[in-house]
């Protein structure tokens, strides 16, 4: 803590939260089995709803959440930081993201985080960046290697939220939602398919356009999932696809460029 002046960051009240985390982060590295004790007291103090306290509460939980047994912890723990998640405080929907991304790679928290979908949705519009990685990342752990079909209503958000992302100006959240958009096809349930073709058919050029971009990474997702969306949904007519709406003054399109 003193090598990285964590004792003068603790002494101020803008930067108290970071040497809290900073602090937890040291005290994981000495002993875990504390750790596990404070965390106990500091889901107490999350359940009470103090607003003074829950931003420190929540610096030093997201820090230890890895060396937690989550048969113990995780129900209490995922109620405490759901309840961030739609805060007015961005440091504290950011914390409650951080620690939900680690619950979120546990399969014994599905059935817990699935009922947050809704939320995590929502935030893939958010301005702040890390905000939407965090969120994409969390929507892949939910349905990678899951299997389990996704309703339709749920699908069409999705792929809404995501068309969006293809033209962000962050390489990773580009890729991420890439891949979402893939799961989301393949996952739908049956009936959802044919609601969910105006989204495919939308999604071709901006898919084109990145299987054409000069990060080869991108360029590869967009390729691979250019001919998937169609042949996912079921073949749509092909002049369907080069003039999906009839208009005697057809203007450019324009491919919108996404706030950070």
């Amino acid at each position: 803590m003193e090598r990285k002046r964590g004792w003068d960051t603790l002494l101020s009240a803008d930067t108290h939260h970071y040497a809290v985390g900073l602090l937890a982060r040291e005290m994981r590295c000495v002993s875990s089995p504390l750790c596990s004790r404070i965390t106990l007291h500091l889901l107490e103090l999350l359940s009470r709803e103090e607003p003074h306290l829950e931003l420190l509460t929540m610096a030093f939980l997201v820090e230890v959440l890895d060396c937690l047994d989550m048969s113990d912890w995780g129900g209490s723990i995922l109620q405490s930081l759901s309840r961030h998640l739609r805060s007015d405080c961005p440091e504290r929907r950011r914390l409650a993201l951080r620690g939900l991304l680690v619950l979120s790679q546990d399969p014994a928290m599905a059935d817990g985080m699935q009922s947050l979908t809704q939320s995590f949705t929502e935030l893939l519009w958010d301005a702040d960046g890390e905000l939407v990685w965090m969120a994409l990342t969390v929507c892949i752990n939910q349905v990678q290697d899951r299997g389990i079909p996704i309703s339709t209503p749920t699908a069409l958000e999705l792929a809404e939220a995501l068309q969006t992302l293809f033209g962000y100006d962050n390489i990773h959240v580009q890729l991420l939602s890439v891949h979402l958009f893939r799961r989301v096809l393949k996952l739908v349930v049956e009936e959802g398919k044919q609601p969910l073709q105006t989204h495919v058919i939308q999604s071709l050029l901006p898919l084109f356009f990145l299987s054409h971009d000069e990060n080869e990474h991108l360029a590869d997702r967009g390729r691979n999932l250019h001919p998937y969306g169609i042949l996912a949904i079921g073949q749509p007519n092909p002049d369907q696809i080069r003039n999906p709406i009839p208009n005697p003054n057809p203007k450019p399109n324009h491919y919108p460029n996404p706030k950070l």
